[in-house]
């Protein structure tokens, strides 16, 4: 109850972020993932919303440099570049996405 209801979340405004899923037809089903389709359609048609990011979980393979180097899964998301500054969110080193990072064939960022 502490984490869900009396503790923010360390975000400038945090009252006024909220999180959208779409349903799935099916009875019973839960939240499912929201196309980047659907993204792009929600950001440029919005009225009411000052600013919409989209991310999604997953994990990735972190490999090492030389013959020798083993590979580490690690937890990590995909995320539009709109996801930090919908936050209000500053880097503490290097930068973070710019709408160039999100077009397709943009060579991959990391952060």
């Amino acid at each position: 109850m502490y984490g869900v209801l009396l503790h923010t979340v360390p975000y400038a405004d945090a009252s006024r972020l909220v999180v959208l899923h779409e349903r799935e037809i099916r009875p019973g089903s839960g939240p499912a993932s929201i196309s980047y389709g659907d993204y792009q359609d929600w950001s440029e048609q919005s009225r009411t919303l000052e600013s919409l990011a989209i991310a999604r979980e997953t994990q990735f393979n972190l490999a090492g440099a030389g013959k020798t180097a083993l590979a580490e899964r690690i937890d990590g998301a995909f995320c539009s570049w709109t996801l930090f500054p919908a936050l209000a969110t500053r880097p503490l080193m290097g930068r973070w996405f710019k709408p160039s990072d999100d077009r397709a064939g943009a060579a991959r960022v990391v952060i």
